[in-house]
């Protein structure tokens, strides 16, 4: 079982969260939805304080763009990677990809 963490205003977000939890209950799995306010919403996000989360990131598609939703967090700011992913390999090859200005190198790397 786990809860889905989706900001209560957002009808949308609202009604994927209800047919998630419809779709896995078909095989078994028990889904809550945890409806916050915005605010409360942001802060739980920031802390990691969630099992799974419906949110909207728009980014460039850039390297460097990915590298702050995607990347290790360094030092305590998650920047946009709430989830805390962590991957070494990612990470070299976007800081290689932002690093340079090589078309076909960052190309290549991204």
């Amino acid at each position: 079982a786990f809860d889905v963490l989706v900001p209560a205003v957002s009808r949308t977000r609202m009604q994927l969260a209800v047919v998630l939890q419809a779709q896995l209950a078909r095989v078994g799995a028990r889904v809550g939805v945890d409806a916050v306010e915005p605010g409360v919403f942001a802060e739980r996000l920031a802390r990691g304080d969630f099992d799974a989360a419906l949110h909207v990131v728009r980014n460039d598609p850039t390297p460097a763009t990915l590298r702050q939703a995607w990347g290790t967090v360094r030092g305590g700011d998650p920047g946009a990677n709430f989830g805390r992913h962590a991957s070494a390999a990612f990470d070299a090859l976007a800081d290689s990809a932002a690093a340079t200005f090589d078309p076909a190198r960052r190309t290549a790397l991204f």
